[in-house]
């Protein structure tokens, strides 16, 4: 992720100088609407994480994105490429902080310190490289290739996500840990009640007891 974000800030200004044929001063501009997309796109994901868990996020930013990277390819003038940086910038909004957020489910919470102490190891090590290569490369092959390295990147970063996603075990969403969390403490309180021999509590404890053994938790388990 940070290889594509670095790469695409970085890089952006260049792109619409050279390939695009703005001034410096006018590419300056076009390329801070990547940034702004950053910012527009983490201040929405806060609410729409209520609703969608960190493996969704992440998907639907990579969709973002990639439509944005589309966009940039586009020979359809400044107003279209400067909507595919905001987009691109909206599509990496969700990413990073989801994958971080996600660590402890997908690694362990024992180990999760340790993994994250590697995933910032990794992200610096990307950021640092991964512009500099394209700089080399697009050297050699002109600064026209600047949304096919981005999706490059992109793709890459689909399939290690989804394999990581097929060995590890599902994530909720943040409302869907509250209302599980919630039933779970209603059963126990009913169970604990029914041991004083409570009709009532025995009635209730079975209801709920039923509604979370074939409702709730298989579809939660299998939902995402």
């Amino acid at each position: 992720y940070c290889a594509l974000e670095l790469t695409a800030g970085l890089w952006a200004a260049s792109y619409m100088v050279l390939n695009r044929g703005l001034s410096a001063s006018a590419a300056a501009k076009w390329a801070s609407l990547f940034y702004l997309g950053i910012t527009m796109g983490r201040f929405v994901c806060g609410f729409i994480t209520m609703k969608l868990n960190d493996r969704n996020m992440v998907r639907l930013g990579q969709a973002v994105t990639v439509g944005g990277i589309a966009l940039l390819m586009l020979p359809l003038g400044q107003a279209v490429t400067g909507a595919g940086l905001v987009m691109v910038g909206v599509g990496c909004a969700p990413v990073y902080p989801a994958l971080l957020h996600e660590t402890p489910a997908n690694f362990g919470e024992d180990v999760s310190q340790a993994i994250m102490g590697m995933q910032m190891a990794c992200a610096y090590v990307g950021s640092m490289v991964m512009p500099s290569l394209f700089g080399m490369i697009s050297g050699k092959t002109g600064i026209w290739l600047y949304p096919f390295y981005l999706l490059a990147i992109m793709a890459e970063m689909v399939v290690m996500v989804e394999r990581l996603n097929k060995v590890t075990p599902n994530s909720f969403s943040r409302l869907e840990i509250w209302v599980l969390k919630d039933c779970w403490e209603m059963y126990s309180c009913l169970a604990a009640l029914v041991k004083f021999s409570s009709s009532e509590a025995a009635r209730k404890y079975s209801r709920l007891r039923k509604l979370i053994m074939a409702d709730l938790a298989p579809r939660f388990l299998s939902s995402l």
